[in-house]
């Protein structure tokens, strides 16, 4: 065994907590929504995890304290607005790391340019790297490594399979 491994059952949480009528986009949705805008802006927060308050009282049902938010952002207004806001709630920008209205940035492991997602290279050179498995364990490791770009494989669900077979 390498470490430990978190495991936590969330069916009380749920049960304790008010439906979210806003609920998380799935990381695909999000990607379409992105693909074939002209022009993108990228925020990132000086440790924006930690930045943002949670109430005490409900501090005790989030163990993980997993945070996460999707801001549509439509025009140069939008951003103005979102900017206003950080200042607002004193949520700090790292200005070095802001790219505003780029054609081309990396989200979620994807490439964006020009209005189409692509892979990552680096991410392509790496899976590349990995030594064969040698395990089950390291085999569903490398799966995994290939599901994450299983929208760009053609047939990777019949592959995968086959794999998991033998």
């Amino acid at each position: 065994m390498t470490g430990w491994r978190v495991c936590m059952d969330y069916r009380k949480l749920n049960k304790a907590i008010m439906k979210d009528h806003f609920p998380l986009i799935f990381n695909d949705q999000m990607l379409d929504r992105l693909v074939g805008k002209e022009f993108y802006y990228f925020l990132d927060g000086y440790s924006a995890y930690n930045q943002i308050a949670i109430a005490p009282s409900d501090q005790e049902r989030l163990p993980l304290h997993a945070l996460m938010a999707l801001l549509p952002l439509e025009g140069c207004f939008a951003m103005h607005l979102v900017i206003k806001r950080s200042e607002k709630t004193n949520l700090v920008l790292n200005w070095e790391k802001c790219h505003f209205m780029v054609q081309e940035g990396i989200v979620l492991g994807y490439k964006i340019l020009n209005r189409v997602l692509e892979v990552d290279k680096a991410k392509i050179e790496r899976i590349e790297k990995l030594p064969p498995p040698t395990s089950v364990k390291g085999f569903r490791r490398f799966l995994g490594h290939g599901r994450f770009y299983k929208m760009f494989i053609k047939d990777f669900s019949k592959i995968s399979n086959l794999c998991a077979i033998c």
